[in-house]
């Protein structure tokens, strides 16, 4: 045979079959061992020597029939190494609950003496029934007769008592309301009211009933007056209760508004008490709280009393409301008064929250007329600084005025901020300072229209407070300020026209006034490209003038070919200046719109008029000296575009000669 098929037939391995007998030991003796799981509890154990149905013939007979001699020897070393492993876990079980055992002896020996005693207690107690049997069973005979008897009895002494509470009602209904305990007085009349109705026929019974009637008529109107002892003790929901029982709805009604007048007054009383005893060198925010802590006890209880009775009356809490507004209304300590509103919001918050806004919304209207006050002083103060149009009032005045600006601001803000969370969400702290920018910028565009320096002033005000679309406008407002005044003064000149051997004095006070209106830009924004006021010498500005090749004075004549060609190589270079646009926010940017407005000017008032060879010779020594100094003021990328400019002047002034000749004009010029 296999090796297999002879384990099968042995029922399994040596260690199979000891722990399932460990397990049944140790589970006789209470030893927690881990059982063998089984898939089936009905399963049949593993090993033939567990079986219930195990034949111990059968299986010796098997053995020797089918398995060797070798193997018969192994499983009968097997068998014996379980015997004597079976033998010693039974004794070291015995050992371990030996006190056990000795316990379990001793509690059967002492139940066994105790059985005698609880058998004579048993005895005695069935004897003890059977006696209380015999007796319930004669005494029940004997009362049998008797039973309805004795029921009868029993309901003519409860119409006793009644008849007896009845006839005796008036006299405790007058007891009940001479010790003053209405509540038993009316529970005692609602308990006898429907009897004595039911039974009016009865003539006793009727007197008995309008006495109590006239008993409670007149506890009624007792209990329609309302003092404020009444509300001090309170025991005003009770009163109203009472009236309800003993009137009809229209009593109710009455009693109800009775009783919320008498809350009004009690509570207004207590109010005027508390400012009576106010204390004005408390601080605000202790003044209110003790005005709140000694309104809120009383106000508390009277609305325990009358909650789902009666309604609070309104006029106490409106009332101490008013008191507060009136309280916090003259203070100018915003936070003393953020701290008294918020020990007076637990009272009424709506109507409190309500105030509250009201007086942080008229604090920060204050604040902004302080600030709109001290905003105008630091505008003022910028204007008059400026006025002398001196450099260094230009560099400083705008970072004064902004400081000032923001010291303001931020102090009076301050001051407001504790009533900040108060302001309703309508007027919130965000649209009161867009509010306040909004206003300052309008008052720096109506001051807009002044002098040129403080138009540049409160442009470099602008731009430190961030707002570079203002301070764009105004340097664009000072630049049409300043070219107007050129533009009137080019027309005056071409107006009147004086011939001098030299250039016009005018020329170099207009270039004057541009350099003067560039340093100003350059000095209030303190940019860092300055106009460059390059030193030229005399004799450099005479050869630059002489070197410009200027129009030949010749009406309507036609022109040279280099004449052409000039103009044609200027049209090229000035439209490409021309691509540059000037910013008017840097010196250097305003010099070249100016000078090229101020050229623009003179070409446009030579227009009007008509012109002698000496004036047109005049104009001609003008636009030289004024063609000469562009370098100083102009860049290298607008300077030809400036220079068309002057060379366009001279061309409108060349046709505007009349009688001209042929030699009218110089290319050279002398």
């Amino acid at each position: 045979m296999s090796d297999d098929s002879s384990d099968d037939s042995l029922g399994g391995s040596d260690d199979e079959g000891a722990p399932t007998s460990q397990n049944l030991l140790a589970s006789f003796y209470g030893i927690e061992k881990t059982p063998v799981k089984d898939d089936d509890d009905d399963a049949e154990p593993a090993e033939p020597l567990d079986r219930t149905d195990f034949e111990a013939k059968t299986y010796v007979e098997e053995l020797l029939r089918r398995q060797p001699l070798d193997r018969l020897l192994e499983r009968d070393a097997a068998l014996r190494r379980e015997t004597r492993t079976l033998g010693s876990d039974l004794q070291a079980l015995v050992y371990e609950n030996y006190s056990k055992f000795i316990a379990a002896t001793e509690t059967i020996q002492e139940m066994n003496s105790n059985v005698g005693a609880m058998e004579a207690g048993v005895a005695c107690l069935d004897a003890t029934l059977c006696d209380v049997d015999a007796l319930a069973k004669q005494v029940n005979g004997s009362l049998a007769d008797k039973r309805s008897q004795i029921d009868t009895l029993v309901r003519s002494r409860r119409l006793l008592k009644r008849l007896e509470f009845l006839f005796e009602l008036p006299k405790k209904l007058e007891v009940a309301v001479s010790e003053g305990r209405h509540e038993d007085a009316v529970s005692m009349y609602e308990a006898a009211d429907a009897v004595l109705s039911s039974h009016g026929h009865v003539a006793s019974l009727r007197d008995i009933h309008d006495d109590a009637r006239r008993i409670v008529t007149s506890l009624k109107g007792d209990l329609q007056v309302f003092d404020d002892t009444l509300a001090a003790s309170g025991h005003l929901a009770a009163r109203v209760r009472l009236l309800t029982k003993v009137g009809d709805a229209e009593d109710a009604s009455k009693a109800r508004a009775a009783a919320a007048d008498c809350a009004d007054r009690y509570l207004c009383g207590v109010l005027d008490d508390a400012l009576r005893n106010d204390d004005a060198s408390l601080s605000l925010e202790r003044r209110v709280t003790m005005l709140s802590d000694k309104f809120c006890g009383p106000r508390d209880a009277i609305v325990g009393q009358l909650d789902g009775v009666v309604e609070l009356p309104s006029g106490p809490t409106a009332k101490f409301v008013d008191q507060v507004q009136k309280m916090v209304s003259n203070s100018t300590d915003y936070g003393d008064v953020a701290l008294a509103l918020r020990a007076a919001v637990a009272v009424d918050p709506e109507r409190v929250s309500a105030v509250a806004a009201t007086i942080a919304a008229k604090a920060h209207d204050a604040s902004e007329r302080e600030l709109e006050s001290a905003s105008t002083k630091a505008l003022d103060d910028l204007a008059a600084s400026t006025e002398s149009d001196d450099a260094q009032a230009l560099r400083s005045a705008p970072t004064n005025a902004d400081v000032a600006l923001r010291r303001a601001a931020r102090s009076l803000r301050e001051r407001a901020a504790p009533l900040e969370p108060f302001l309703s969400k309508e007027d919130s702290v965000s649209k009161r300072t867009a509010k306040s920018e909004a206003w300052l910028r309008s008052m720096i565009e109506a001051r807009g229209g002044l002098q040129p320096s403080t138009i540049v002033a409160l442009a470099a005000l602008c731009r430190l407070r961030g707002d570079d679309a203002l301070s764009t406008d105004l340097l664009e407002r000072h630049v049409a300020v300043v070219g107007e005044d050129l533009d009137q003064k080019a027309q005056d000149a071409i107006a009147t026209i004086s011939v001098n051997d030299g250039p016009a004095s005018y020329i170099d006070a207009c270039v004057s006034m541009i350099a003067a209106a560039s340093k100003r830009v350059d000095a209030a924004l303190r940019s860092k490209t300055h106009v460059a006021e390059i030193e030229i010498s005399d004799d450099a500005v005479d050869r630059r003038a002489r070197s410009l090749r200027t129009p030949r004075a010749s009406g309507a004549a036609a022109r040279s070919g280099v004449e052409m060609d000039v103009e044609k190589l200027f049209a090229k270079e000035a439209t490409a200046g021309e691509s540059v646009a000037d910013d008017v926010t840097t010196g250097v940017g305003l010099a070249a719109a100016l000078l090229s407005r101020f050229a623009a000017a003179l070409a446009a008032s030579v227009r009007t008029r008509s012109l002698s060879r000496d004036e047109y010779a005049q104009l001609e020594r003008d636009g030289r000296r004024l063609h000469a100094v562009l370098p100083r003021y102009v860049r290298d990328d607008r300077l030809r575009g400036v220079e068309r400019g002057v060379m366009e002047f001279l061309e409108e002034a060349a046709e505007r000669v009349t009688g001209a000749a042929a030699n009218g004009g110089s290319n050279n010029g002398e």
